[in-house]
């Protein structure tokens, strides 16, 4: 177990300033933590991991704040008193995150059954559950049974609200491809493959993903029946945009032909192609590339005779990106989405490479990926995150919340509140997005 030595700015300055005086200092104080893997301590500004199940550290003698988190796990406080030379074991057992359901019906009464067990009468909360998907079922004398499911992701309370009195049907809806955006009546209610329960009536449904032109149609919902949709999306074509340094190189996808650098592409049907580019005197490029409906990739290579290349995308903005130790680039914002700029890198040697991406106010502050070059060809890495707290949304109640934004848009943004989960707000919620800036 390795000892970490923590010693205050003041408190070294003061031992310089007495060193003459031959005045030893008090002997530090030995702490050692264990716990499960993965436990993290913080103090103050630092952050310690317990990657073994223990950590040691020597600190002076005084009261120290600590706070442990780990994932899935609820944080704790603790505030130590260390004794100048005392060695302190502690052991850290935190709790599993639980939380609670709301569960209310019209009209209330109806008995909920979970298990075969009943647990209450509606309006109903149970609480202390640990995180994950639950279902029960409504009874009540005179009223069809109606069972309810619900997720709890966190250690936010959900609620479920059931309305016997409606005439109720069953909507659902799939699509090719899936997780496609549903909206009904011009509200974002789920993602394909949906099924949901709704009262007798019409309905606009529309969907819409990423690459392919939205469907919108009317869905008629009937009493006690399941109305089923399932739709084919329609793939907007994609594109590339090939150059080459020098210019003037032939441009071949899939052994036919296309034209000379700088060479546009712009109608082909999302796929895996094969690309290779040639000019005399220079080793030839080849990659293969994947085709996304609507999006229009840009390509570039340095033709070059003995080397490889790389490219990847690194988010968000103002991460400092090192290859095999060297300082190659600062991720840059493109657009207002939250995308950055492609980033590559040529004239690399054959063989294994190291990447390093970091930012000091990620967590954690640091990744490492290894990858391999090959000659005359250029490597396409899977794109790369840090969670960096670079943005505060203030919500339409007064709520002021912290975060990583992964993707902005007029409609809704993508929001990382913590390392790990990545959530959809809706901008109708919201006062204020504001983007944090790193001096």
């Amino acid at each position: 177990m390795k000892l970490v030595w923590l010693l205050p700015v003041g408190v070294m300055m003061f031992l310089a300033l007495v060193t003459g005086c031959e005045k030893e200092p008090p002997p530090r104080a030995e702490i050692v933590f264990t716990g499960d893997p993965g436990t993290t301590v913080h103090l103050r500004d630092r952050v310690f991991h317990l990657s073994k199940g223990n950590l040691g550290l020597l600190l002076p003698g005084g009261s120290y704040f600590f706070r442990f988190t780990a994932p899935g796990k609820v944080g704790e406080w603790q505030n130590i008193q260390l004794k100048a030379g005392e060695k302190r074991n502690v052991a850290l057992k935190l709790q599993p995150q639980r939380s609670g359901v709301l569960i209310e019906s019209k009209p209330a009464g109806a008995d909920v059954v979970m298990d075969g067990k009943s647990v209450g009468t509606t309006p109903l909360v149970i609480d202390n559950l640990p995180v994950g998907k639950y279902s029960a079922e409504l009874r009540l004398k005179g009223y069809a049974v109606r069972k309810v499911e619900w997720t709890l992701e966190d250690e936010r309370p959900r609620s479920v609200k059931v309305d016997l009195n409606s005439n109720i049907g069953k909507l659902e809806v799939t699509s090719k491809p899936a997780k496609a955006q549903v909206l009904l009546d011009g509200n974002v209610v789920g993602a394909t493959p949906y099924s949901t329960e709704l009262e007798e009536g019409k309905y606009t449904l529309r969907l819409e993903h990423p690459g392919f032109t939205p469907q919108e149609q009317p869905v008629v919902v009937t009493s006690g029946e399941t109305a089923s949709v399932d739709l084919q999306l329609t793939a907007l074509p994609g594109g590339i945009q090939v150059n080459t340094n020098p210019e003037g190189a032939v441009v071949i996808l899939n052994d036919q032909r296309r034209g000379l650098t700088p060479c546009r592409i712009s109608d082909l049907k999302p796929g895996i192609y094969e690309l290779r580019v040639e000019k005399a005197g220079y080793d030839p490029e080849e990659k293969t590339l994947e085709v996304t409906s609507g999006f229009q990739d840009e390509l570039h290579f340095d033709l070059l005779s003995s080397t490889g290349s790389v490219e990847f995308d690194v988010r968000p903005a103002g991460v400092t990106v090192m290859l095999d130790g060297e300082v190659i680039a600062l991720t840059e914002e493109e657009g207002d989405s939250g995308a950055t700029k492609l980033i590559r890198k040529a004239g690399i040697s054959p063989g294994t490479h190291k990447l390093t991406i970091s930012h000091r106010f990620a967590y954690p502050q640091s990744r490492i990926v290894e990858f391999e070059v090959t000659k005359g060809k250029t490597t396409r890495l899977k794109p790369l995150e840090l969670w960096i707290a670079n943005c505060e949304l203030k919500y339409k109640d007064g709520r002021v919340e912290r975060g990583a934004l992964f993707f902005e848009n007029d409609e809704f943004v993508q929001f990382g509140p913590e390392p790990g989960i990545k959530i959809q707000i809706e901008k109708s919620r919201l006062e204020s997005v504001r983007k944090l800036t790193f001096e």
